[in-house]
């Protein structure tokens, strides 16, 4: 496969990706993190804007300039505005000052990149003595529906940690064939979700030690939020930890993680 070949296939796993997360799940983290924080005014940055669309929010909510940041070829294609700017970069060592940022937010993008660590200490590192931090990664890697394609792969659990890549193609392909699948999912998006460097693959705690690690901020939440033990997937289960992996890595879901920079 050639180089332009990957690269369109990427784009459109990522899409497919994007337009299965539900907006009242983005607005309602949105709403959580301005609850004891007012943007109005401020500088916002959203790291991981996609096409444009996460930054809206803040600019409606009054903030006096909001940066998008993402890797995405499309960024910022939905939304213009002339408090909004756009900037191709990676989280993992942004092009900024520090403390350049009141308000840092990303929604769903932090489970998308190779270095974690690197990622939250960049974040922090942007924001402003007495700014905030809200950022929730989900779906983590392990969780049992999978990365980012959450009910169509419900008829085999942890399908990702138990098979490989073509053989979920494989599958997949037979249950639409049969007409017994209630959801579709493409080829490209189940191999772009699989590829290392699209989900960063890291186990739960890696999000919460490195969150844990940071110097001057004063963490209000660093949380795992898992599902309870499904007793129906009892075999599944103790496989999968026969295999190294535990059951915070099997059962939680997302990572929220919210923080004030504070001065020394």
């Amino acid at each position: 496969m050639s180089l332009a070949d990957w690269n369109s296939r990427r784009e459109r796993g990522m899409q497919d990706a994007l337009s299965a997360m539900s907006p009242d799940y983005f607005m309602y983290h949105v709403n959580q993190s301005l609850l004891d924080f007012q943007v109005a005014g401020k500088r916002v940055l959203v790291v991981g804007c996609n096409r444009g669309r996460d930054c809206q929010p803040f600019i409606d909510f009054g903030a006096a300039e909001v940066v998008g940041l993402d890797i995405m070829s499309e960024i910022g294609v939905d939304f213009t505005h002339e408090r909004v700017r756009y900037v191709k970069d990676t989280v993992e060592k942004m092009p900024f000052e520090n403390g350049a940022f009141d308000f840092v937010f990303s929604f769903a993008t932090i489970e998308h990149v190779p270095n974690v660590a690197a990622a939250f200490e960049e974040i922090a590192r942007v924001t402003k003595f007495g700014g905030k931090i809200y950022t929730i990664a989900a779906p983590l890697w392990c969780h049992r529906e999978g990365p980012h394609w959450g009910a169509v792969m419900n008829f085999e659990p942890w399908i990702h940690l138990r098979f490989g890549v073509d053989e979920i193609v494989d599958m997949v392909a037979a249950r639409q064939a049969s007409g017994i699948a209630e959801n579709t999912i493409s080829e490209s998006s189940i191999r772009y979700l699989m590829t290392l460097g699209n989900m960063n693959q890291v186990r739960a705690e890696v999000y919460t030690d490195s969150c844990a690690r940071l110097d001057k901020v004063q963490i209000l939440r660093n949380e795992l939020q898992s599902d309870q033990f499904p007793e129906e997937h009892r075999g599944i289960i103790d496989d999968l930890k026969k295999k190294g992996y535990t059951e915070a890595d099997l059962f939680s879901m997302t990572h929220l993680f919210i923080a004030n920079k504070i001065a020394d």
